[in-house]
Protein backbone atom coordinates (compact mmCIF):
# COMPACT_ATOMS: atom_id res chain seq x y z
CA UNK A 1 0.00 0.00 0.00
CA UNK A 2 1.27 3.50 -0.89
CA UNK A 3 1.74 5.48 2.34
CA UNK A 4 2.41 9.18 2.91
CA UNK A 5 6.00 8.32 3.87
CA UNK A 6 6.48 6.37 0.61
CA UNK A 7 5.14 9.27 -1.46
CA UNK A 8 7.46 11.75 0.25
CA UNK A 9 10.57 9.63 -0.37
CA UNK A 10 9.84 8.86 -4.02
CA UNK A 11 11.47 11.12 -6.64
CA UNK A 12 9.11 13.16 -8.83
CA UNK A 13 9.19 13.11 -12.64
CA UNK A 14 7.18 15.80 -14.47
CA UNK A 15 6.02 15.12 -18.06
CA UNK A 16 4.99 18.13 -20.17
CA UNK A 17 3.08 17.63 -23.46
CA UNK A 18 0.17 19.44 -25.04
CA UNK A 19 -1.40 16.19 -26.29
CA UNK A 20 -3.62 14.48 -23.74
CA UNK A 21 -3.27 11.13 -25.51
CA UNK A 22 0.52 11.26 -25.16
CA UNK A 23 0.26 12.01 -21.43
CA UNK A 24 -2.17 9.09 -20.93
CA UNK A 25 0.31 6.79 -22.72
CA UNK A 26 3.11 8.03 -20.46
CA UNK A 27 0.99 7.44 -17.33
CA UNK A 28 0.29 3.87 -18.46
CA UNK A 29 3.99 3.30 -19.15
CA UNK A 30 5.23 4.72 -15.84
CA UNK A 31 2.50 3.85 -13.32
CA UNK A 32 4.50 0.96 -11.79
CA UNK A 33 7.86 2.74 -11.72
CA UNK A 34 9.89 3.84 -8.70
CA UNK A 35 9.01 7.50 -9.17
CA UNK A 36 5.91 9.71 -8.90
CA UNK A 37 4.60 10.52 -12.39
CA UNK A 38 3.10 14.01 -12.81
CA UNK A 39 1.63 15.21 -16.13
CA UNK A 40 0.76 18.75 -17.26
CA UNK A 41 -0.20 20.13 -20.67
CA UNK A 42 1.89 23.28 -21.01
CA UNK A 43 5.05 25.00 -19.83
CA UNK A 44 3.31 27.62 -17.68
CA UNK A 45 1.58 24.94 -15.60
CA UNK A 46 4.86 23.07 -15.30
CA UNK A 47 6.65 26.11 -13.86
CA UNK A 48 3.71 26.88 -11.55
CA UNK A 49 3.80 23.32 -10.19
CA UNK A 50 7.61 23.38 -9.75
CA UNK A 51 7.33 26.54 -7.64
CA UNK A 52 5.05 24.68 -5.23
CA UNK A 53 6.77 21.31 -4.98
CA UNK A 54 10.13 19.62 -5.70
CA UNK A 55 10.61 17.98 -9.10
CA UNK A 56 13.68 15.84 -9.84
CA UNK A 57 13.37 15.28 -13.61
CA UNK A 58 11.37 17.13 -16.29
CA UNK A 59 10.53 15.35 -19.56
CA UNK A 60 9.21 17.94 -22.04
CA UNK A 61 7.91 17.85 -25.59
CA UNK A 62 9.89 20.18 -27.88
CA UNK A 63 6.96 21.68 -29.83
CA UNK A 64 4.03 23.02 -27.78
CA UNK A 65 1.80 26.07 -28.20
CA UNK A 66 2.33 29.13 -25.98
CA UNK A 67 5.69 28.00 -24.56
CA UNK A 68 7.99 25.68 -26.53
CA UNK A 69 10.10 23.02 -24.89
CA UNK A 70 13.31 24.98 -25.49
CA UNK A 71 11.85 28.02 -23.71
CA UNK A 72 10.61 25.88 -20.80
CA UNK A 73 14.05 24.29 -20.39
CA UNK A 74 15.65 27.75 -20.33
CA UNK A 75 13.30 28.86 -17.51
CA UNK A 76 14.03 25.65 -15.58
CA UNK A 77 17.80 26.19 -15.95
CA UNK A 78 17.40 29.69 -14.44
CA UNK A 79 14.96 28.88 -11.62
CA UNK A 80 15.67 25.23 -10.84
CA UNK A 81 19.27 24.50 -11.91
CA UNK A 82 19.38 21.22 -10.01
CA UNK A 83 16.46 19.74 -12.00
CA UNK A 84 17.51 17.41 -14.84
CA UNK A 85 15.76 17.85 -18.21
CA UNK A 86 14.94 15.43 -21.05
CA UNK A 87 13.53 16.57 -24.40
CA UNK A 88 11.04 14.52 -26.46
CA UNK A 89 10.25 15.58 -30.03
CA UNK A 90 8.95 14.26 -33.31
CA UNK A 91 10.74 17.04 -35.20
CA UNK A 92 14.38 17.34 -36.27
CA UNK A 93 14.53 21.09 -35.77
CA UNK A 94 18.25 21.72 -35.38
CA UNK A 95 17.89 25.37 -34.38
CA UNK A 96 15.61 24.64 -31.44
CA UNK A 97 17.71 21.62 -30.44
CA UNK A 98 20.88 23.74 -30.32
CA UNK A 99 19.08 26.47 -28.34
CA UNK A 100 17.77 23.94 -25.82
CA UNK A 101 21.15 22.26 -25.33
CA UNK A 102 22.92 25.60 -24.86
CA UNK A 103 20.23 27.07 -22.59
CA UNK A 104 19.42 24.27 -20.17
CA UNK A 105 20.56 21.28 -18.19
CA UNK A 106 19.73 18.80 -20.97
CA UNK A 107 20.65 15.27 -20.01
CA UNK A 108 19.01 13.34 -22.90
CA UNK A 109 17.09 13.82 -26.16
CA UNK A 110 14.46 11.26 -27.27
CA UNK A 111 12.64 11.21 -30.60
CA UNK A 112 9.02 10.24 -31.21
CA UNK A 113 7.80 7.56 -31.43
CA UNK A 114 9.81 6.44 -28.43
CA UNK A 115 10.61 2.98 -27.12
CA UNK A 116 8.83 2.62 -23.73
CA UNK A 117 11.65 0.65 -22.15
CA UNK A 118 14.25 3.11 -23.40
CA UNK A 119 12.15 6.01 -22.04
CA UNK A 120 12.03 4.40 -18.59
CA UNK A 121 15.76 3.59 -18.69
CA UNK A 122 16.60 7.17 -19.67
CA UNK A 123 14.51 8.54 -16.78
CA UNK A 124 16.22 6.13 -14.36
CA UNK A 125 19.66 7.25 -15.60
CA UNK A 126 18.71 10.90 -15.08
CA UNK A 127 17.40 10.22 -11.56
CA UNK A 128 20.65 8.41 -10.73
CA UNK A 129 22.67 11.31 -12.19
CA UNK A 130 20.75 13.79 -9.98
CA UNK A 131 21.23 11.58 -6.91
CA UNK A 132 24.99 11.43 -7.48
CA UNK A 133 25.17 15.20 -7.93
CA UNK A 134 23.28 15.74 -4.67
CA UNK A 135 25.56 13.31 -2.86
CA UNK A 136 28.61 15.05 -4.30
CA UNK A 137 27.35 18.48 -3.13
CA UNK A 138 26.68 17.06 0.34
CA UNK A 139 30.16 15.57 0.54
CA UNK A 140 31.70 18.83 -0.66
CA UNK A 141 29.94 20.63 2.21
CA UNK A 142 31.12 17.98 4.65
CA UNK A 143 34.67 18.29 3.31
CA UNK A 144 34.57 22.08 3.57
CA UNK A 145 33.32 21.91 7.17
CA UNK A 146 35.96 19.37 8.07
CA UNK A 147 38.66 21.60 6.52
CA UNK A 148 37.44 24.61 8.51
CA UNK A 149 37.44 22.62 11.74
CA UNK A 150 40.88 21.21 10.96
CA UNK A 151 42.29 24.71 10.44
CA UNK A 152 41.06 25.70 13.92
CA UNK A 153 42.56 22.74 15.72
CA UNK A 154 45.63 23.05 17.89
CA UNK A 155 48.89 22.24 16.11
CA UNK A 156 49.65 19.47 18.58
CA UNK A 157 49.02 15.97 17.34
CA UNK A 158 46.57 14.98 20.03
CA UNK A 159 43.84 12.39 19.67
CA UNK A 160 41.27 14.98 18.52
CA UNK A 161 43.45 16.05 15.58
CA UNK A 162 44.08 12.44 14.59
CA UNK A 163 40.33 11.68 14.70
CA UNK A 164 39.37 14.75 12.64
CA UNK A 165 42.10 14.06 10.12
CA UNK A 166 40.86 10.52 9.70
CA UNK A 167 37.30 11.77 9.11
CA UNK A 168 38.53 14.32 6.57
CA UNK A 169 40.51 11.74 4.62
CA UNK A 170 37.52 9.41 4.63
CA UNK A 171 35.25 12.18 3.28
CA UNK A 172 37.77 13.04 0.54
CA UNK A 173 38.05 9.39 -0.49
CA UNK A 174 34.28 9.09 -0.63
CA UNK A 175 34.05 12.29 -2.68
CA UNK A 176 36.60 10.89 -5.13
CA UNK A 177 34.54 7.71 -5.48
CA UNK A 178 31.35 9.69 -6.14
CA UNK A 179 33.16 11.83 -8.75
CA UNK A 180 34.34 8.66 -10.48
CA UNK A 181 30.78 7.31 -10.49
CA UNK A 182 29.51 10.62 -11.88
CA UNK A 183 32.12 10.55 -14.66
CA UNK A 184 31.17 6.96 -15.54
CA UNK A 185 27.47 7.94 -15.54
CA UNK A 186 28.36 10.77 -17.94
CA UNK A 187 30.20 8.32 -20.21
CA UNK A 188 27.30 5.84 -20.16
CA UNK A 189 24.81 8.61 -21.00
CA UNK A 190 26.89 9.59 -24.03
CA UNK A 191 26.81 5.97 -25.22
CA UNK A 192 23.02 5.77 -24.78
CA UNK A 193 22.55 9.12 -26.59
CA UNK A 194 24.80 7.90 -29.44
CA UNK A 195 22.81 4.68 -29.64
CA UNK A 196 19.44 6.47 -29.77
CA UNK A 197 20.57 8.75 -32.60
CA UNK A 198 22.10 5.96 -34.67
CA UNK A 199 18.93 3.85 -34.45
CA UNK A 200 17.41 6.31 -36.92
CA UNK A 201 20.30 5.77 -39.32
CA UNK A 202 19.71 2.00 -39.12
CA UNK A 203 23.16 1.22 -37.70
CA UNK A 204 23.05 1.31 -33.90
CA UNK A 205 26.48 -0.36 -33.66
CA UNK A 206 28.50 2.20 -35.66
CA UNK A 207 29.34 4.65 -32.86
CA UNK A 208 30.41 1.90 -30.47
CA UNK A 209 32.43 0.14 -33.18
CA UNK A 210 34.28 3.35 -34.02
CA UNK A 211 34.79 4.12 -30.31
CA UNK A 212 36.19 0.64 -29.51
CA UNK A 213 38.71 0.53 -32.38
CA UNK A 214 39.67 4.18 -31.75
CA UNK A 215 40.39 3.28 -28.12
CA UNK A 216 42.76 0.47 -29.19
CA UNK A 217 44.62 2.83 -31.51
CA UNK A 218 44.91 5.52 -28.81
CA UNK A 219 46.67 2.96 -26.61
CA UNK A 220 49.15 2.27 -29.43
CA UNK A 221 49.72 6.02 -29.87
CA UNK A 222 50.15 6.56 -26.08
CA UNK A 223 47.75 9.51 -26.02
CA UNK A 224 47.43 11.32 -22.66
CA UNK A 225 44.30 10.52 -20.57
CA UNK A 226 42.54 13.88 -21.07
CA UNK A 227 42.91 13.80 -24.85
CA UNK A 228 41.96 10.10 -24.84
CA UNK A 229 38.68 10.96 -23.11
CA UNK A 230 37.82 13.77 -25.58
CA UNK A 231 38.61 11.61 -28.63
CA UNK A 232 36.47 8.73 -27.34
CA UNK A 233 33.53 11.12 -26.78
CA UNK A 234 34.00 12.48 -30.30
CA UNK A 235 34.14 8.93 -31.70
CA UNK A 236 30.80 8.07 -30.08
CA UNK A 237 29.14 11.28 -31.31
CA UNK A 238 31.04 11.92 -34.57
CA UNK A 239 27.91 11.68 -36.76
CA UNK A 240 25.58 13.63 -34.45
CA UNK A 241 25.36 16.40 -37.08
CA UNK A 242 23.51 13.96 -39.35
CA UNK A 243 20.43 14.46 -37.16
CA UNK A 244 19.11 16.94 -39.75
CA UNK A 245 19.65 14.74 -42.82
CA UNK A 246 16.77 13.12 -44.67
CA UNK A 247 16.28 9.36 -44.41
CA UNK A 248 17.76 8.93 -47.88
CA UNK A 249 20.81 11.07 -47.09
CA UNK A 250 21.34 8.99 -43.95
CA UNK A 251 21.11 5.56 -45.54
CA UNK A 252 22.00 5.89 -49.26
CA UNK A 253 25.43 5.05 -50.63
CA UNK A 254 27.42 8.30 -50.74
CA UNK A 255 28.43 8.02 -54.45
CA UNK A 256 24.71 7.75 -55.31
CA UNK A 257 23.69 11.06 -53.70
CA UNK A 258 22.68 13.97 -55.91
CA UNK A 259 24.72 17.18 -55.93
CA UNK A 260 22.22 18.83 -53.56
CA UNK A 261 22.15 15.79 -51.27
CA UNK A 262 25.96 15.64 -51.26
CA UNK A 263 26.21 19.32 -50.31
CA UNK A 264 23.74 18.77 -47.47
CA UNK A 265 25.59 15.62 -46.33
CA UNK A 266 28.91 17.50 -46.26
CA UNK A 267 27.46 20.03 -43.80
CA UNK A 268 26.98 17.46 -41.05
CA UNK A 269 30.49 17.72 -39.44
CA UNK A 270 30.06 21.49 -38.94
CA UNK A 271 26.50 21.02 -37.66
CA UNK A 272 27.68 18.36 -35.21
CA UNK A 273 30.37 20.71 -33.88
CA UNK A 274 27.77 23.48 -33.54
CA UNK A 275 25.48 21.24 -31.50
CA UNK A 276 28.23 20.63 -28.93
CA UNK A 277 30.23 23.86 -28.89
CA UNK A 278 28.03 25.47 -26.21
CA UNK A 279 28.86 22.68 -23.73
CA UNK A 280 32.22 23.36 -22.09
CA UNK A 281 33.08 19.72 -21.43
CA UNK A 282 32.58 18.92 -25.14
CA UNK A 283 34.60 21.84 -26.60
CA UNK A 284 37.59 19.72 -27.71
CA UNK A 285 35.32 16.91 -28.92
CA UNK A 286 33.40 19.47 -31.03
CA UNK A 287 36.62 20.51 -32.83
CA UNK A 288 37.44 16.85 -33.50
CA UNK A 289 33.94 16.18 -34.87
CA UNK A 290 34.12 19.19 -37.22
CA UNK A 291 37.29 17.85 -38.86
CA UNK A 292 36.54 14.11 -38.98
CA UNK A 293 35.90 14.18 -42.76
CA UNK A 294 39.09 16.09 -43.58
CA UNK A 295 41.72 14.23 -45.64
CA UNK A 296 45.47 14.11 -45.07
CA UNK A 297 46.05 15.50 -48.59
CA UNK A 298 43.72 18.49 -48.01
CA UNK A 299 40.86 17.26 -50.24
CA UNK A 300 38.37 16.69 -47.42
CA UNK A 301 35.56 18.84 -45.99
CA UNK A 302 34.35 21.19 -44.54
CA UNK A 303 37.58 23.26 -44.27
CA UNK A 304 40.10 21.57 -46.56
CA UNK A 305 42.64 21.11 -43.75
CA UNK A 306 45.88 19.29 -44.56
CA UNK A 307 48.17 16.93 -42.61
CA UNK A 308 48.90 18.17 -39.05
CA UNK A 309 46.35 20.99 -39.40
CA UNK A 310 43.78 18.23 -38.79
CA UNK A 311 43.38 17.37 -35.06
CA UNK A 312 44.82 13.98 -34.12
CA UNK A 313 41.42 12.66 -33.01
CA UNK A 314 39.87 13.65 -36.35
CA UNK A 315 42.57 11.80 -38.29
CA UNK A 316 41.93 8.66 -36.23
CA UNK A 317 38.12 8.80 -36.41
CA UNK A 318 38.21 9.47 -40.18
CA UNK A 319 40.14 6.25 -40.75
CA UNK A 320 38.16 4.11 -38.30
CA UNK A 321 34.74 5.35 -39.47
CA UNK A 322 35.70 4.73 -43.12
CA UNK A 323 36.88 1.21 -42.18
CA UNK A 324 33.38 0.28 -41.01
CA UNK A 325 31.58 2.27 -43.75
CA UNK A 326 33.58 0.38 -46.38
CA UNK A 327 32.25 -2.89 -44.98
CA UNK A 328 28.68 -1.50 -45.03
CA UNK A 329 29.09 -0.38 -48.66
CA UNK A 330 28.16 3.20 -47.83
CA UNK A 331 31.48 4.85 -48.67
CA UNK A 332 32.16 3.51 -52.18
CA UNK A 333 28.85 1.89 -53.15
CA UNK A 334 29.89 -1.74 -52.68
CA UNK A 335 30.45 -3.80 -49.56
CA UNK A 336 33.97 -4.94 -48.68
CA UNK A 337 35.24 -7.68 -46.43
CA UNK A 338 37.34 -6.73 -43.41
CA UNK A 339 40.57 -7.60 -45.24
CA UNK A 340 39.50 -5.64 -48.35
CA UNK A 341 38.69 -2.61 -46.18
CA UNK A 342 42.13 -2.80 -44.55
CA UNK A 343 43.80 -3.05 -47.97
CA UNK A 344 41.91 0.03 -49.15
CA UNK A 345 43.07 2.01 -46.12
CA UNK A 346 46.68 0.88 -46.60
CA UNK A 347 46.52 1.95 -50.25
CA UNK A 348 45.21 5.40 -49.23
CA UNK A 349 47.99 6.04 -46.69
CA UNK A 350 49.40 9.50 -47.30
CA UNK A 351 46.39 10.64 -49.37
CA UNK A 352 43.19 10.08 -47.45
CA UNK A 353 44.85 9.01 -44.21
CA UNK A 354 47.79 9.96 -42.00
CA UNK A 355 50.51 7.28 -42.44
CA UNK A 356 51.20 7.31 -38.68
CA UNK A 357 47.53 6.55 -37.98
CA UNK A 358 47.51 3.79 -40.61
CA UNK A 359 50.51 2.21 -38.87
CA UNK A 360 48.75 2.35 -35.49
CA UNK A 361 45.70 0.63 -37.05
CA UNK A 362 47.94 -2.17 -38.34
CA UNK A 363 49.44 -2.58 -34.84
CA UNK A 364 46.00 -2.51 -33.20
CA UNK A 365 44.73 -5.26 -35.51
CA UNK A 366 47.90 -7.28 -34.96
CA UNK A 367 47.39 -7.21 -31.19
CA UNK A 368 43.62 -7.47 -31.59
CA UNK A 369 41.83 -7.89 -28.31
CA UNK A 370 44.67 -9.99 -26.90
CA UNK A 371 44.25 -8.71 -23.35
CA UNK A 372 40.49 -9.15 -23.30
CA UNK A 373 40.78 -12.56 -24.97
CA UNK A 374 42.71 -13.78 -21.93
CA UNK A 375 39.42 -13.65 -20.01
CA UNK A 376 36.87 -16.41 -20.44
CA UNK A 377 33.34 -15.39 -21.36
CA UNK A 378 30.14 -16.85 -19.97
CA UNK A 379 26.54 -16.41 -21.18
CA UNK A 380 24.01 -16.06 -18.34
CA UNK A 381 20.27 -15.61 -18.11
CA UNK A 382 19.02 -12.66 -16.07
CA UNK A 383 18.01 -14.98 -13.21
CA UNK A 384 21.63 -16.19 -12.93
CA UNK A 385 23.14 -12.73 -12.43
CA UNK A 386 24.86 -11.78 -9.18
CA UNK A 387 26.45 -8.58 -7.93
CA UNK A 388 30.04 -7.75 -9.02
CA UNK A 389 29.83 -9.58 -12.37
CA UNK A 390 31.39 -7.59 -15.25
CA UNK A 391 29.75 -7.37 -18.69
CA UNK A 392 32.08 -8.69 -21.40
CA UNK A 393 29.88 -7.28 -24.19
CA UNK A 394 27.37 -4.45 -24.58
CA UNK A 395 23.91 -5.48 -23.36
CA UNK A 396 21.82 -4.68 -26.45
CA UNK A 397 18.18 -5.41 -27.31
CA UNK A 398 17.31 -7.16 -30.62
CA UNK A 399 16.27 -3.79 -32.10
CA UNK A 400 19.72 -2.32 -31.36
CA UNK A 401 18.87 -0.33 -28.21
CA UNK A 402 21.83 -0.22 -25.79
CA UNK A 403 20.90 -1.05 -22.20
CA UNK A 404 24.37 -1.22 -20.62
CA UNK A 405 27.89 -0.81 -22.04
CA UNK A 406 30.65 -3.41 -21.99
CA UNK A 407 32.80 -3.50 -18.79
CA UNK A 408 29.88 -2.25 -16.65
CA UNK A 409 29.98 -3.82 -13.17
CA UNK A 410 26.65 -5.13 -11.96
CA UNK A 411 25.47 -4.11 -8.50
CA UNK A 412 22.58 -5.56 -6.50
CA UNK A 413 20.20 -2.78 -7.53
CA UNK A 414 21.07 -3.10 -11.22
CA UNK A 415 20.55 -6.90 -11.16
CA UNK A 416 17.04 -6.27 -9.80
CA UNK A 417 16.37 -3.72 -12.55
CA UNK A 418 17.50 -6.15 -15.27
CA UNK A 419 15.18 -8.83 -13.87
CA UNK A 420 12.29 -6.33 -13.78
CA UNK A 421 13.03 -5.21 -17.35
CA UNK A 422 13.02 -8.80 -18.61
CA UNK A 423 9.73 -9.45 -16.84
CA UNK A 424 8.04 -6.26 -18.07
CA UNK A 425 9.29 -6.45 -21.67
CA UNK A 426 8.84 -10.24 -21.96
CA UNK A 427 12.19 -10.46 -23.73
CA UNK A 428 14.65 -13.15 -22.66
CA UNK A 429 18.11 -11.60 -22.36
CA UNK A 430 21.41 -13.35 -23.01
CA UNK A 431 24.03 -11.56 -20.92
CA UNK A 432 27.75 -12.00 -21.60
CA UNK A 433 30.00 -11.69 -18.53
CA UNK A 434 33.62 -12.37 -17.68
CA UNK A 435 34.26 -15.62 -15.86
CA UNK A 436 34.97 -14.81 -12.18
CA UNK A 437 37.63 -17.54 -12.03
CA UNK A 438 39.65 -16.09 -14.91
CA UNK A 439 39.24 -12.54 -13.57
CA UNK A 440 40.96 -13.61 -10.33
CA UNK A 441 44.04 -15.04 -12.02
CA UNK A 442 44.46 -12.30 -14.63
CA UNK A 443 45.50 -8.67 -14.67
CA UNK A 444 42.23 -6.97 -13.67
CA UNK A 445 41.91 -5.08 -16.96
CA UNK A 446 38.09 -5.25 -17.28
CA UNK A 447 37.73 -3.51 -13.90
CA UNK A 448 39.45 -0.35 -15.12
CA UNK A 449 36.15 1.31 -16.04
CA UNK A 450 33.90 -0.34 -13.49
CA UNK A 451 30.95 1.35 -11.88
CA UNK A 452 28.81 0.15 -8.98
CA UNK A 453 25.06 0.66 -9.13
Amino acid sequence: MLTVETIETKPAVLFVDDEQGVLRAIERTCHTQEWITICVRNGAKALELMRSRAVDVVVSDMRMPEMKGAELVSHIADEFPETVCILISGFSDLGETIDAINAGNIRAYITKPWNNEQLKLTVRNCLEYKRLNEERRHLQIVTQCQNEKLNNLNATLDLEVATRTHDLHKAVRTLDQVNQQLEQSHSDSIKVFSNLFELRAGNAEHGRQVSDLTGSMLVQLQVNPQMHKQIIMAALLHDIGSIGLTDRELSAEIPGLSAKETANYQRHPAIGAGLLMGIESFSEAAEIIRAHHERFDGKGFPDGLIADEIPLGSRIISLVSDYFDLQQGRLLGEKMTESEAREFILSASGTRYDPQIVDSMVTAFASGNAIIDEFEETILAAAQLTADLILSRDLVLPDGVLLLPRHHVLGVKLVRQILAFERDSRQKLEIYVYSPVVTEKSDARPNEQKKQC
